[in-house]
């Protein structure tokens, strides 16, 4: 069997990671995923961030099954905004080159409008009509309902897919080493600093920064707290392993304002808390009881801090997840 799979963590078609390493983080449990569904298949990947090419067109055809794996895609207006690049000018929107794809994992880019006409049309012609989508919070699933399209399943982030039942109560100060993160494209230096302020008062120990976006550690020097605490951050190196060493001493809690980081810390037993700055956090958070709360509420991270009881048991849509599955057992 041949399968290929549409992969934001590919910068381009030549295997080089996405900037954005939440994108490679998602890909680990997309890849995962896959593979126990079909094993033994062979796997094609091709970058969402390049165009496709003649002869990738051609791997696509010969394909079984396409994917498009996790990440932020969809979009109300592909016109203006679409980071899945599959169309180099305007008519291609009306006449898309590739269809039966299927979604996994995906997302809306931040709430919107109803989807236009277009987008619409366009959606209707690259997805799937006769195979299940998985798609990763209730929003999203009411975005494609309003275009009509109703075969979609609100399985979550396939990130999240091991964490069902997790008691995500147990941070506070049970931890001496705090793991960080902000977001440099959703920047409030006043909320941003109050958070570290708090992080800095908690924890005696070690505090690491990690740079999930190529702007990150730019965003952290140019506040003002940083540059009067610097001898307490360590800043990690932008990429994965740097992450996962971090992660592997496990005297650590996690407080941050990048989802896949603190889901990455989730995964591996260690305690953590998000701080929603845009749809997909606080989304995923309504859903699931992902230990999410806002900017806005963050006397509620010195309340998590202090032991209080801030969230329910995650509790996963396992009957969407097995009927996603199952759709492919023959």
């Amino acid at each position: 069997m041949k399968i290929t799979i549409f992969d934001p963590s590919l910068r381009n078609h030549q295997g080089q990671l996405s900037i954005n390493l939440g994108d490679v983080l998602i890909y680990e449990a997309v890849r995962e995923t896959l593979q126990s569904i079909f094993p033994g298949a062979e796997f094609n990947r091709l970058s969402t961030h390049q165009f496709p090419e003649e002869h990738h067109y051609r791997q696509i055809d010969a394909s079984d099954l396409v994917f498009v794996g996790g990440t932020n895609l969809l979009s109300s207006d592909v016109r203006t905004y679409n980071q899945w690049k599959l169309n180099r000018d305007e008519d291609d929107h009306r006449s898309p080159r590739i269809s039966d794809v299927i979604l996994f994992g995906v997302g809306w880019w931040q709430y919107q409008g109803l989807p236009t006409p277009d987008t619409k049309s366009y959606y209707e012609k690259i997805l799937s009509r006769s195979s299940l989508h998985s798609v990763r919070d209730s929003y999203t699933k009411h975005r494609l309902s309003s275009m009509g399209i109703h075969n979609a399943l609100n399985t979550s982030c396939p990130t999240l897919w091991k964490l069902h039942d997790l008691d995500t109560n147990r941070g506070g100060r049970e931890r001496q080493h705090c793991l960080f993160t902000f977001t440099d494209y959703y920047r409030d230096p006043v909320a941003d600093t109050e958070m570290l302020e708090i992080i800095l008062r908690n924890y005696p120990g070690r505090i690491y920064y990690f740079p999930q976006g190529t702007e990150d550690v730019a965003y952290l020097h140019s506040l003002e707290i940083y540059g009067s605490h610097r001898e307490q951050i360590t800043l990690l190196d932008h990429n994965v392993d740097a992450l996962n060493e971090v992660i592997r001493d496990g005297d650590i809690n996690y407080i941050g304002t990048r989802l896949h980081c603190g889901i990455k810390c989730l995964q591996n037993g260690i305690a953590a808390i998000i701080i929603a700055v845009d749809n997909r956090a606080a989304e995923i958070e309504k859903d699931v009881n992902l230990p999410v709360i806002s900017r806005k509420e963050l006397y509620r991270l010195q309340d998590w801090l202090d032991g209080k009881h801030l969230f329910d048991r995650i509790k996963l849509p396992l009957e969407a997840i097995k009927k996603w599955k199952r759709q492919f057992v023959n």
